[in-house]
């Protein structure tokens, strides 16, 4: 019997944002590139990948996401940009950034970090970088059709909602793709009027 899961901790998107997002991938699919596109409903801004999570270790996860969250005040996110990782020549990833990375958003990432690296999850090398995953490229095939598909595809302005809670995800891999569900939630702190 398997005892651990793979987990995440990420903010769930609004309809209206993931509406947004699937009008861009519409339009990048235009350049018919090799690319193995997020599900709408699997869109998502990761702040945290665990990856296989000991089940008995979920618990302090859950409480350590709801202590952490309610210490950092609601606030709001804004798409901008398309892009590619780790760069347009070599595109593996393609993602959709934010404006002006939220301060809030970064000091939340770092105390997440440090909270669960107390539990044995390792932390990551890599500073962290606010984007959401819109697809994964899975050869080079229509390349030079995607770089300028990503230089010429623009997102709505104003395309924002507010952060009012961060959610701890379980993410099982079928073959018809990963199907995410909710193991807990954290909610920020509601700020004073």
């Amino acid at each position: 019997m398997k005892n651990t899961l793979r987990a995440f901790i990420a903010i769930e998107l609004n309809h209206a944002l993931r509406l947004e997002l699937v009008r861009a991938q519409n339009e990048l699919r235009k350049s018919d590139a090799d690319i193995k596109w997020v599900e709408p409903d699997n869109i998502h801004l990761t702040l945290k990948f665990l990856g296989d999570t000991p089940v008995e270790k979920v618990a302090a996860v859950k409480a350590t996401l709801e202590k952490t969250a309610v210490a950092f005040p609601v606030f709001m996110i804004e798409l901008a940009g398309l892009g590619a990782f780790p760069n347009a020549s070599h595109p593996k990833v393609i993602w959709a950034g934010l404006k002006e990375k939220p301060e809030t958003l970064a000091s939340l990432v770092a105390d997440l970090e440090n909270a669960l690296a107390g539990l044995g999850c390792p932390k990551e090398t890599r500073p962290f970088s606010a984007h959401i995953t819109l697809g994964r490229v899975r050869s080079f095939r229509r390349k030079e059709r995607l770089n300028e598909a990503l230089r010429t595809v623009n997102l709505s302005d104003g395309s924002s909602q507010k952060v009012e809670k961060l959610k701890l995800f379980q993410s099982q891999l079928t073959s018809e793709g990963p199907m995410y569900s909710v193991l807990g939630e954290g909610k920020l702190k509601e700020q004073q009027p």
